[in-house]
């Protein structure tokens, strides 16, 4: 601040005005120490609001008698408070509380008190439409003027403090969001890792199944196919019939294990899995095991298009364990299928009309199969769920769900 504008520090025992009593306390160092800038071109009127300033507890207090010089005050050193004439010279306090507004941020708030002798409801009016806050008319009163500017200082710091721990905030959740993007970069990448693992195995496995069968298929197969074309050949010589009974109970084994290797090797890898899709495979899968049970299906397919090539491996499998251990165990009269989209994602349910049985005692898997729980941890694997429902008596019903992989993975 320039000479007029500087705090004054003035011995408070040559600015008494009004007696002891009359004096409004300041218990909060920062009300005290808050900066009030008096503008009034008249010096007389700002020496009374100095004296009354520092008589009312306030420390530092700055004065402007050119009411041009306000903005380089501004400039210097912003004000907690303006106190300020309206009618001046050069510039009155209309176009002085302006300019203050185009300088403050939009949600800054400096309080401004008008001084005035002018106590109309227009001018009023027009200063309160210009930013004024509250109004002192003069000639004015110490303890009133000290209580308002302090009520005024209170105002404008708990807007500070509010600012302050808003922009605290802010910085927190830009702090905090940043550690949640890089999170969420994290869990992409390990959600991808989990993927391209995931993808791994199934392919790893259906790729043994593959050849698995097909050496079933190449070598036992054709071996017990050619020991039953040598059993035929064998019983066009056989005379006895004592030798051709046993040779004919021979030769149906011998058919029976070609048609059960022939199952095995539809289970370990069904064609209609690549070419036509999960419902094709089901269907074809139930055709051949219904001449193993005694035992109607039905297939309702609601898919307007196909799983990834993972979640539909793991939901065929899935229904695959579940429609033998129907098959086997169940006792079942009926099965049934049904295929949807939903959630986002892609669900089998498999569901008999069986006995039934207490879920809690099978979850451990059988040699050779998926079992329950395995089941349930291949879903939830694939970031998708199975659920087993089933009490003596009542049936039993499988159901999986997986997500679209097509999708973006959710966090």
């Amino acid at each position: 601040m320039n000479a007029r504008s500087r705090p004054l520090p003035t011995p408070w025992g040559k600015m008494m005005l009004a007696p002891d009593d009359a004096r409004v306390a300041l218990d909060d160092d920062r009300l005290a120490s808050a900066r009030i800038l008096v503008i009034d071109d008249e010096e007389a009127n700002v020496r009374l609001m100095e004296r009354i300033l520092h008589q009312g507890g306030f420390r530092n207090v700055g004065t402007v008698i050119d009411p041009r010089e306000v903005m380089a005050v501004f400039e210097q050193e912003p004000p907690d408070l303006l106190a300020l004439d309206l009618l001046m010279p050069h510039v009155d306090g209309f176009e002085l509380m302006r300019r203050v507004a185009e300088r403050l941020e939009p949600d800054e708030y400096l309080p401004i008190l008008v001084l005035t002798a002018d106590a109309t409801a227009g001018t009023k009016q027009r200063a309160l439409a210009a930013g004024a806050n509250d109004f002192l008319t003069k000639p004015f009163d110490a303890i009133e003027v000290a209580l308002r500017i302090r009520n005024l200082l209170r105002t404008r710091f708990l807007h500070v403090d509010l600012k302050r721990h808003q922009e605290e905030l802010e910085e927190r959740v830009r702090a905090r969001t940043g550690e949640l993007e890089d999170s969420y970069r994290q869990l992409r990448r390990v959600d991808e890792a989990r993927r391209s693992l995931l993808s791994r195995v199934i392919n790893a496995q259906e790729e043994e199944r593959r050849r698995i069968a097909g050496d079933i298929h190449d070598d036992s197969v054709q071996v017990m196919t050619a020991v039953g074309m040598r059993m035929h050949v064998l019983r066009k010589l056989l005379h006895d019939p004592e030798e051709i009974a046993q040779l004919d109970r021979l030769q149906e084994a011998t058919e029976a294990a070609v048609g059960r290797l022939r199952f095995l090797l539809f289970e370990l890898h069904p064609p209609a899995l690549d070419t036509g899709g999960l419902a094709p495979a089901i269907r074809e899968f139930m055709s051949m095991a219904a001449h193993t049970g005694r035992f109607v299906f039905r297939v309702d397919d609601r898919l307007q298009r196909q799983p990834d090539p993972e979640a539909l491996t793991i939901l065929y499998r899935i229904a695959q364990e579940a429609l033998n251990n129907a098959r086997k165990h169940s006792g079942a009269s009926e099965i049934a299928v049904s295929l949807e989209e939903r959630d986002g994602g892609f669900s089998v349910r498999v569901a008999d009309d069986g006995r039934g049985f207490d879920v809690g005692d099978k979850l451990e898997p059988a040699p050779g199969h998926l079992g329950l729980l395995s089941m349930v941890e291949r879903a939830e694997m694939a970031q998708g769920w199975c659920r087993i429902e089933s009490e003596p008596g009542t049936g039993t019903s499988v159901e999986a769900w997986l997500p679209d992989g097509a999708a973006p993975p959710g966090i």
